[in-house]
């Protein structure tokens, strides 16, 4: 990245449609995240693994585990419910008892949610260079109501989506930070990292691999410099 496209990066504009970004995305994604005070769509089953991870139940698993951990995280930290093994017994939670809580189980998913659509600006701002063509394209993910509605649930896709996001952002910092050692290793250990978490997320952000053979091709002219760095 060349001092210039720093400069454009951190321009003034840039900067203020970045937070016009993160706010709209906390007032769709983040405000309010625990009503409905329901279990809806796969909800059932995530908090029913969760509660068994809080408690260290065995039971078998068709995903990763990560997204499921950081939801049963959330009720660590936040323990707004008295008990935390109404459904470890099951596989599918259901009849709630008064007063529970969705707070602690859905932070993390509505928390991954909203710092998506900033992660998309900064993808789209790398891509274009254009801060009000980034800020309005970041908007079909802000107002998406179906991926709203979805996001803020004790579910799996926001964590998917936004470590996906990160490995994307890192992937094109990897580009554009090739002849910089000191900003292309902190990138490279960021793609690992992001797409480590995508993975142990979900099977399906193995697509994500695609792009390893692609940065191969891109960096191959600068291979030799790099091993030197």
């Amino acid at each position: 990245m060349t001092i210039a496209n720093v400069k454009e990066a951190l321009s003034r504009p840039a900067v203020l449609f970045g937070l016009l970004v993160l706010l709209l995305s906390y007032l769709t994604y983040f405000q309010n995240y625990s009503y409905p005070p329901q279990l809806f769509w796969d909800e059932n089953y995530h908090i029913a693994s969760a509660q068994k991870y809080l408690n260290g139940v065995y039971f078998m698993e068709p995903h990763p585990p990560l997204a499921k951990l950081l939801i049963a995280l959330g009720e660590q930290i936040y323990h707004p419910n008295a008990a935390q093994n109404q459904f470890i017994t099951t596989d599918y939670a259901r009849d709630l008892p008064d007063g529970f809580s969705f707070v602690g189980y859905r932070f993390f998913p509505s928390l991954l949610a909203w710092f998506t659509a900033p992660l998309l600006y900064l993808i789209f701002l790398l891509l274009t260079r254009k801060p009000l063509q980034s800020t309005l394209l970041s908007f079909l993910y802000i107002f998406d109501n179906a991926l709203i509605v979805h996001a803020r649930g004790a579910m799996l896709e926001s964590t998917l989506l936004f470590f996906i996001a990160l490995t994307i952002l890192a992937f094109l910092l990897l580009l554009e930070t090739r002849g910089r050692p000191n900003a292309f290793f902190p990138s490279a250990a960021l793609f690992g990292a992001a797409f480590g978490a995508a993975m142990t997320t979900k099977d399906t952000a193995l697509i994500l691999i695609l792009l390893i053979p692609f940065m191969a091709w891109k960096l191959w002219p600068e291979s030799q410099k790099i091993g030197r760095m």
